[in-house]
């Protein structure tokens, strides 16, 4: 049972984060500037790259306290399957997505404001595109697979003696 563990651990790193955040120093408020090149679009400078990293830092942290509760949920008899290693590794493209949109966001704000992609400069591009496409895969490869990857033969002869048990008390 290492999962317990990994939620203990990465909900202490997201308490020590949280606890680090009221000692950083707040940025100024952030004014908003007509872009360089285009000048319809307004571009705001970012904060002080300290609370940019810390926040990248507490994301990453929320995000692993979201896979220990997900994989102490999918975990039969102690072990993850092959549910518990898809959803790893979802979780896992979820943090590199994660540490592309925040590179690119601490880029953009530093002058690389040139950068789109798909018509939109590329932090927006990674959090549309990246962060709020994948998970819906995720839940797509799961649900199709559940029952495959989840239930045994033996879980499913378990199951239905159980409900005869039920129904024969029901008579």
């Amino acid at each position: 049972m290492r999962t317990p563990w990994f939620l203990f651990a990465s909900a202490s790193v997201l308490l020590l984060i949280m606890g680090a955040s009221f000692f950083v120093s707040p940025s100024d408020r952030p004014a908003s500037q007509p872009h360089a090149v285009y000048t319809s679009l307004e571009s705001t400078d970012v904060g002080s790259q300290a609370t940019i990293w810390l926040g990248y830092s507490m994301g990453l942290a929320i995000l692993a306290v979201m896979a220990a509760l997900v994989w102490m949920g999918v975990a039969k008899m102690g072990k993850l399957g092959a549910l518990g290693r898809w959803l790893g590794a979802g979780f896992v493209c979820l943090g590199l997505i994660f540490t592309a949109l925040v590179t690119s966001y601490a880029r953009y704000g530093a002058g690389d404001q040139n950068s789109f992609f798909g018509g939109l400069p590329a932090p927006t591009a990674w959090m549309l595109y990246g962060l709020w496409l994948f998970p819906m895969l995720m839940i797509l490869v799961c649900s199709l697979h559940f029952e495959r990857w989840y239930f045994s033969e033996e879980d499913e002869r378990s199951i239905e003696a159980l409900m005869r048990s039920k129904r024969v008390r029901k008579d």
